[in-house]
């Protein structure tokens, strides 16, 4: 007889539907927290000589597209990046282009690097769930891979998408990776015959995955040369996760290890350094600790995320007097010696953070790289790095059950989903990004110049706007579009001054300088910009580079003669004509430059007074 007044006894989910419902549940929260980045509009920050003014991608070309896969773009050979953006132009193509030249959608553009953050964030709960064998503490794990604030500017500028191609590939090869590993120490074990009745995973699977993962760790490669770390985290993740003896670990990672010195070679030939300080290398692990600590303290406190963090190699050097550097090595150096002597009770805290450090060794400044320019730390190289943390979090919620630490851990997880919701919002536009970096970082040269470059743009278009209401015959309308234009430029070139005077060797502000100076007819400041860009190209051992240089140095020549300066324009059309002596253009200035200083020292007399 069925008692009805018994409950039956619960019976908890299998795994199988623990882990289904992980998956919709990680989707659901990485869509709430991500999903507003669909509305937001590219940057003018990488995105021009990316995607929306990238000659391969306006209008998308198969046929260009294909050549990034002979040579290197822009001193990178990321093809697989390139070939993603350009399926995604066809996709994003359309009818209309709007005034600045756009007609790729930047809808379509956002919603790729949203799913490809989403398929990041499941392939990084399926490593943590093979390796945890907890469906719980991997969602945990997983959910601070998606959420973190530190991975939004990865997702929300179009741009990063490589490194989110990048992650995702490097994830599925550390995936596959995982399951050899795995897979070899079971048949290891079942051929020692030690008692335990284990069934013996066939070689031809093992050596798949091996294969597998090292085509997906190569394609990984091939969208961001940062992915030759794949190796040194599968090795953490193998000796001190899954256990396996060291010698094993060296022999199957050696085979990976060997893949990626083809790509590191080209990395470092077509990896351009230019115009960044020579630091020493005694200094360089200086830096690189500042960066490991800094990263550390965003792990912990994640506000104030911009753009640009102005942590340029020589403003580290220079910090506290000089004395920074030497004191903050101790912050990582501690936490490694504390990792280090807990290895055998806590080898997953220290495979978490061998994973963070290994994951951005490559731009922690122990080689320099041209993003040093600008500062040695940003978020977006994180992306690959949150899966250590991801690694200790799992570790954490495995080793410490109990409701309250589960009941933290969604505070903290609800708390880092907000502060990312919000910082998507910040790189909804350009204003909007750049004017909340230079709040956050006043020092930024870079947020002042891309300020100007938006205010430029503003000017442009009112200007446009002004030319047609003066060809419909509204003179007084068209008049006050006009002084609203050079009110942004003049606005403009404050900024750049402010940015040059920080940086006085960012060849960008002397360029949006000189531009603004021009509209304005500011003749003799638009020279001087554009005087000191040239004599840095000048000074460069360089025939090509000089070569085409000259339209550049005929400007500078009819900048300084509009100017009534006339002594200075006559060195800029001699240079010309050295080169080009049949240069029209050079021969009629420096006719007239001439002219117009003899007609000077006749008006002053024979005394010169």
């Amino acid at each position: 007889m069925i008692d009805y007044a018994t409950p039956p006894a619960h019976r908890p989910l299998s795994p199988r539907w623990q882990a289904v419902i992980a998956v919709f549940s990680l989707i659901a929260v990485t869509l709430a927290t991500y999903g507003r980045v669909c509305q937001n509009e590219f940057t003018w920050w990488d995105d021009p000589a990316t995607i929306h003014h990238n000659p391969r991608l306006n209008p998308p070309s198969g046929k260009q597209i294909r050549e990034t896969w002979v040579k290197p773009v822009d001193g990178l050979y990321v093809p697989v990046t390139y070939s993603y953006w350009g399926a995604m132009a066809f996709l994003a193509e359309e009818k209309e282009t709007d005034a600045l030249g756009i007609h790729l959608s930047p809808r379509v553009y956002h919603g790729g690097s949203l799913v490809l953050h989403l398929l990041s964030v499941l392939v990084a709960f399926a490593i943590l769930k093979q390796l945890s064998e907890n469906v719980m503490a991997s969602v945990g794990g997983a959910l601070l891979f998606a959420l973190h604030p530190v991975q939004v500017e990865s997702v929300a500028w179009a741009s990063g998408a490589k490194d989110l191609l990048c992650g995702l590939l490097s994830l599925s090869a550390i995936y596959q990776y995982v399951q050899f590993a795995k897979l070899s120490k079971a048949r290891d074990t079942a051929l020692a015959g030690t008692g335990v009745s284990t069934p013996c995973p066939r070689l031809s699977r093992i050596r798949f995955t091996y294969v597998s993962g090292a085509v997906l760790m190569v394609l990984a490669m091939l969208a961001k040369p940062s992915a030759m770390v794949v190796p040194g985290i599968v090795a953490v993740l193998d000796g001190f996760v899954i256990g396996r003896p060291w010698r094993k670990v060296a022999w199957s990672v050696g085979g990976w290890v060997l893949a990626t010195v083809p790509f590191a070679i080209v990395a470092r030939i077509v990896q351009t350094v230019e115009y960044l300080p020579v630091i020493a290398v005694w200094r360089r692990p200086f830096i690189a600790a500042d960066a490991v600590a800094f990263y550390l303290w965003k792990m912990v406190w994640p506000v104030g995320m911009t753009p640009d963090y102005t942590r340029r190699p020589e403003n580290v050097l220079s910090m506290l007097g000089g004395a920074w550097p030497f004191m903050i090595w101790v912050v990582p150096a501690s936490l490694a010696v504390w990792a280090w002597r807990g290895r055998r009770a806590r080898p997953w805290a220290l495979a978490g953070l061998a994973v963070f450090v290994i994951a951005v060794a490559p731009v922690l400044g122990l080689t320099p790289f041209m993003f040093q320019f600008t500062s040695t730390v940003a978020d977006h190289y994180l992306y690959l790095a949150m899966f250590g943390p991801a690694v200790v979090m799992t570790w954490a919620l495995v080793r410490f059950r109990s409701r309250a630490v589960l009941g933290v851990c969604g505070v903290v997880m609800a708390v880092l989903a907000v502060r990312s919701n919000q910082q998507v919002g910040r790189w909804r536009s350009e204003t909007v990004l750049w004017t909340y970096a230079l709040a956050t970082e006043p020092q930024s040269f870079v947020a002042r110049t891309n300020i100007a470059a938006d205010l430029g743009r503003a000017g442009y278009l009112v200007g446009l706007e002004a030319v047609e209401l003066r060809a419909a015959g509204k003179t007084d309308e068209a008049a006050k579009l006009e002084a609203e234009r050079l009110t942004y430029h003049a606005r403009a070139v404050e900024l750049l001054e402010e940015a040059i005077a920080i940086n006085p060797d960012y060849i960008v502000a002397r360029h949006n300088a000189f531009v603004n100076y021009l509209r304005l007819k500011r003749f003799d400041k638009a020279a001087e910009n554009l005087e000191v860009i040239l004599t840095g190209g000048d000074n460069e051992p360089n025939p090509e580079l000089h070569r085409r240089l000259i339209p550049f140095h005929e400007t500078a020549g009819e900048m300084w003669s509009k100017a009534g300066q006339y002594a200075r324009a006559i060195p800029h059309f001699e240079r010309v004509l050295t080169m080009r002596p049949e240069s029209e253009v050079a021969q009629k200035g420096l006719a007239k430059a001439r002219a117009k200083l003899a007609e000077a020292r006749l008006e002053l007399g024979p005394s010169g007074e």
